[in-house]
């Protein structure tokens, strides 16, 4: 029921934005790869974003994204959340996130602060909300790369932080083809301390533009611990995304 709030609520964004533009994609892929964690048992997974831009002020945004994924219905699975053990039973279920944010350009730097709802997160008991700040330079170091840094927190029963940091690179080679690596931490603790932050996965990604709207895009984790400090296998992503 809150997925289909959700679904309705985004269908509904562009009449609320009469001066704004929207923008979004539709992916088809081998899994739903989060932060290192798969997260669900298909072979295949549909997932879709719509962003509306320029929402009522310039800058500001409003974005929703789905996944769909397939956690085991069988079994129960036992997690460790704030030093509680609870058992819960999963299924098919469309994992989904709305956000509000903003995004501008200052300096040579690129910065985007937003505020999101995750439903039905799969990493997590309940729905929870999250506020992320991201950053990337405007430079074009040798005419094709540039630096990005981003760090979130998630209010949840258990202290959440994920930060990571990495280059992207444009038009590498032939034009059309990008590619992107960084790597990305965990805090679990609830004091904030530099020494405690845990290796979450070193990432490599990469697109190359096939036709106007078509892109083909890969990804390959390298994992160590994921959301409840569990370790992470290595992963392979490999999908078509559709852009509109």
């Amino acid at each position: 029921m809150r997925n289909f709030i959700a679904v309705v609520g985004l269908s509904l964004l562009p009449f609320m934005a009469f001066a704004a533009e929207s923008e979004g994609n539709i992916e088809l892929k081998n899994g739903s790869l989060y932060r290192g964690q798969q997260l669900t048992l298909d072979d295949l997974s549909l997932s879709g974003r719509l962003a509306i831009t320029d929402f009522i002020l310039d800058g500001f945004y409003v974005q929703g994204d789905f996944d769909s994924v397939q956690t085991d219905s069988v079994e129960t699975v036992t997690r460790k959340l704030d030093e509680t053990l609870r058992v819960i039973e999963f299924g098919d279920e469309l994992r989904s996130r709305v956000a509000f944010g903003f995004r501008g350009t200052l300096w040579g730097l690129v910065a985007d602060v937003s505020v999101a709802r995750f439903f039905d997160p799969v990493i997590q008991l309940e729905d929870y909300n999250e506020v992320s700040l991201g950053l990337q330079t405007d430079w074009r170091l040798a005419d094709h790369f540039d630096l990005y840094g981003h760090v979130s927190h998630a209010f949840v029963g258990a202290e959440q932080w994920h930060t990571g940091v990495g280059v992207v690179g444009r038009d590498l080679l032939v034009e059309g083809l990008h590619a992107s690596a960084g790597v990305n931490f965990y805090h679990y603790e609830r004091s904030l301390t530099l020494d405690d932050w845990t290796r979450n996965n070193f990432e490599v990604s990469a697109s190359y533009r096939l036709f106007d709207t078509v892109d083909l895009f890969s990804t390959y984790s390298v994992g160590q611990r994921g959301w409840l400090g569990q370790e992470l296998d290595n992963e392979f992503l490999l999908g078509v995304r559709i852009s509109f």
